[in-house]
């Protein structure tokens, strides 16, 4: 989301046509141009005393001696969206304008929600990841835990502040319905987890998206687990998750459970994935991404040597990281290090690469392509004996053999 995206969108809505971005991006529905002008008066009228109550109600969530930064917020007609960059809230006043002026107090647990958003951005940056296992259910967990939050501040300021207009009886009814099916929410994150742990990466991107495209069932999940941590341990817990992340947020709530004797909304297995992402890739998120692109990057300046180092970083970091394991393979083997090659070949597959086309003609590999090794590790991967789902080799892929 940019200016220049929003300014071609507006463009191309008062053309009558669509943007690249599609037909939600081109659409401009505009009621009562008189009551417009009168919500944005009415809107600047109560700057003054919104920032503050916005403030008041996200600040028992934030670190000790952490205050919200600098934000500008936007408000823009058309589409079907609301959206961030970095220190710039977009909301869309149509949304509010077709219910009128009544709806400003939903407009304010809005902002409640996105304000929210940026404050925890600022604290704990974080990298949209879908090239391995763990990467997939780290993002999903952080989305988890960023969407949960924000929507248990917006339901609490709705709560507060606005019980009675039709907007907020909406709003009120949709997170309810949300608290309502937690559990079968949460049937997705099982979903995602199957997924992942066959290490089938385009659905478990499907399933991220979906999970939480327009206030999504995801979003329902995070907001339960949430609201049972405030409930059970206080805000104090709650905020001791804020910054520190989404491996946190599980564990707190799982503690939340245990402490309620309550039943959790989580599917079997959740913790387990939980954990294992902790000991992998959530140690160093941001550096595990960082290094698979680097690594890549590194072989393709020839710059070989580097790459070597960056892509077996990586792979101690991320245990499920087949993609660089398979780009240190072809390191190797421009190297003409035949064995280490076909060592992080097999590593590769192991941890899930499956293209055996690529493998076939990815001309990095040709030193290694007429090795016996090479040919029984392709006539395996063609046909997987007994259709089983592979395993990691032993051990976590830090130490070659070989010369």
């Amino acid at each position: 989301l940019t200016r220049n995206g929003l300014a071609e969108a507006a463009r191309a809505a008062l053309r009558g046509e669509t943007t690249e971005a599609g037909p939600p991006l081109g659409r401009l529905v505009v009621g009562s141009w008189d009551e417009l002008r009168r919500m944005t008066v009415a809107l600047r009228s109560r700057w003054p005393r919104l920032a503050p109550s916005i403030a008041a109600a996200i600040a028992p969530y934030l670190p000790a001696g952490r205050s919200i930064p600098p934000i500008t917020v936007r408000f823009h007609l058309g589409g079907q969206w609301d959206g961030r960059t970095f220190g710039e809230v977009y909301v869309n006043l149509s949304f509010f304008q077709a219910r009128g002026p009544d709806s400003l107090e939903g407009l304010d647990a809005l902002l409640v929600h996105e304000v929210f958003h940026q404050a925890q951005a600022d604290l704990l940056p974080g990298v949209e990841d879908y090239s391995s296992p763990q990467s997939c259910l780290f993002y999903a967990f952080l989305r988890i835990e960023q969407e949960g939050i924000a929507r248990h501040l917006e339901y609490r300021y709705l709560r507060e502040h606005a019980p009675d207009t039709s907007l907020d009886r909406t709003n009120f009814e949709k997170y309810r319905d949300g608290l309502r099916h937690a559990a079968e929410n949460a049937g997705m994150l099982g979903q995602l987890l199957e997924a992942a742990s066959h290490h089938d990466l385009r659905r478990a991107r499907l399933l991220i998206d979906e999970g939480f495209t327009a206030g999504g069932p995801l979003y329902a999940v995070g907001h339960s687990m949430a609201l049972r941590i405030d409930r059970r341990l206080g805000a104090g817990a709650l905020r001791g998750t804020v910054a520190t992340g989404p491996i946190a947020f599980f564990r707190t709530y799982a503690a939340a459970v245990r402490a309620g004797g309550e039943p959790t909304i989580l599917p079997a297995g959740t913790m387990r994935a939980v954990e294992e992402v902790a000991r992998g890739y959530g140690r160093h998120s941001i550096e595990a991404t960082h290094l698979r692109r680097r690594g890549l990057r590194l072989i393709e300046e020839g710059r070989l040597e580097k790459a070597v180092a960056a892509l077996r970083r990586a792979c101690r970091l991320d245990p499920s990281d087949a993609v660089s394991a398979y780009n240190l393979a072809c390191a190797r083997a421009l190297q003409g290090r035949s064995r280490a090659a076909l060592h992080w070949l097999e590593r590769s597959v192991g941890r899930g690469f499956d293209d055996a086309r690529l493998l076939r003609t990815d001309p990095d590999l040709d030193t290694v392509r007429d090795d016996d090794g090479f040919r029984r590790l392709l006539l395996r991967m063609i046909r997987p004996a007994g259709g089983a789902t592979r395993s990691p080799p032993p051990g976590d892929g830090s130490e070659e053999i070989g010369p």
